[in-house]
């Protein structure tokens, strides 16, 4: 997935894009709402696509599903501190001594 553009610009960008949305690769869908929710005005919309990616367990969307979520406020606010602080965000560097990153 690394190797495609966020937009797919060539038609066997968009046909290969379309068949892992219709066969909900979360890593695509994650792609997908990223690009739709920062640039068009369905936020609500994008949102329940995203914390459908999260639902898979792509660890990006959880990360930045529950950001925005932080970033709306009140309530939606406190569930998106509790998940982030309930995240390992730092990974190990150091295995028997060798440093590894």
């Amino acid at each position: 997935m690394e190797k495609f553009d966020l937009t797919p610009w060539h038609k066997s960008e968009r046909v290969f894009q379309e068949r892992c949305i219709a066969a909900k690769n979360p890593e695509i869908s994650y792609r997908k709402v990223m690009v739709d929710f920062f640039s068009r005005r369905k936020p609500e919309s994008n949102l329940r696509c995203l914390e459908k990616a999260t639902e898979k367990g792509h660890d990006e969307a959880i990360y930045t599903y529950n950001i925005i979520l932080i970033c709306f406020g009140g309530e939606l606010r406190k569930q998106g501190l509790q998940i982030v602080s309930s995240l390992n965000l730092v990974s190990e560097c150091r295995t028997d001594g060798v440093e590894t990153c």
